[in-house]
């Protein structure tokens, strides 16, 4: 199970209703860059690589975690055949990261890169490997590159610092498996490269979700505290458009340590 998986959970849902109301509104905007195949999964898990790529290359002390990809790879040497494979593809994206980071060129290897990582990620995330591995359609490597041309690095502006990918340590544990996308300065950043733009309730639960793991274990392997977030939201990045919630208008910092034990006794029980 994973955090993802945990708040889909009808028990947990009802805490999260019961404790979090989600603001209504809708946002405006226009997509402009639609999906240009059905791997909407994979595109989506390829971009949010290829965004940190991309942030790290204009944050050169962004703190990383070790890629999902590899833990993935490593997963793989019982199966030979499966583990040759993703050794390769691993090796090429790392080559290709490693030029990318002393250069900022966006070109092919670097996209198909993306997509050779998300890939291995299944592997890791939900116990399966992709019948197409190490196949890259040019339609999704198009579309990346349409998508990371919508991303203004103002929306990811950096003065202290940048977190790409980090877990929440006893927290991701307690859920057996959490990572956010971004955190930079006092925001946390979900990714979505989604069709849609609306944030629906078990998003919104979601990120509130990560907010509560780094509450009880901090944010990284820097153990951030999380009070030091005061933005949660999203990024869609098929309409180029970042969301931002404040904090103080959707949590009751009263309330929220009762919710937090009734959290853990409720993760303690299902795991």
């Amino acid at each position: 199970m994973s955090l993802t998986s945990f708040i889909k959970n009808k028990e947990v849902r009802k805490l999260f209703a019961n404790e979090f109301k989600k603001p209504r509104g809708k946002i405006i905007g226009e997509i402009k860059a639609p999906p240009l195949t059905n791997h909407f999964g994979m595109v989506g898990t390829a971009f949010d690589y290829l965004v940190r790529f991309y942030l790290k290359y204009h944050n050169p002390k962004a703190k990383e975690q070790t890629w999902i990809a590899e833990i993935s790879c490593k997963s793989t040497e019982v199966n030979p055949s499966v583990h040759k494979k993703a050794v390769k593809n691993l090796k090429f994206a790392k080559g290709a990261y490693s030029k990318f980071l002393k250069n900022g060129v966006l070109n092919e290897d670097i996209l198909k890169s993306a997509i050779l990582l998300a890939q291995l990620d299944p592997i890791y995330r939900a116990g399966y490997v992709d019948e197409n591995m190490g196949i890259v359609d040019k339609d999704d490597i198009q579309d990346l590159k349409n998508l990371i041309s919508l991303v203004n690095i103002e929306d990811f502006k950096v003065d202290s610092y940048c977190l790409l990918n980090p877990t929440f340590n006893e927290g991701s544990m307690l859920v057996r498996g959490a990572d956010a996308d971004v955190v930079i300065d006092n925001q946390m950043i979900d990714i979505k490269t989604t069709k849609k733009l609306e944030i629906s309730r078990e998003m919104f639960n979601q990120i509130i979700g990560y907010y509560v793991l780094g509450k009880i274990g901090g944010i990284g392997k820097e153990q951030i505290d999380i009070s030091n977030i005061n933005e949660i939201g999203f990024y869609f990045s098929r309409y180029g458009i970042k969301y931002m919630y404040n904090v103080e208008e959707i949590i009751n910092f009263d309330s929220l340590p009762i919710f937090i034990d009734e959290f853990k006794d409720k993760a303690n029980e299902l795991f």
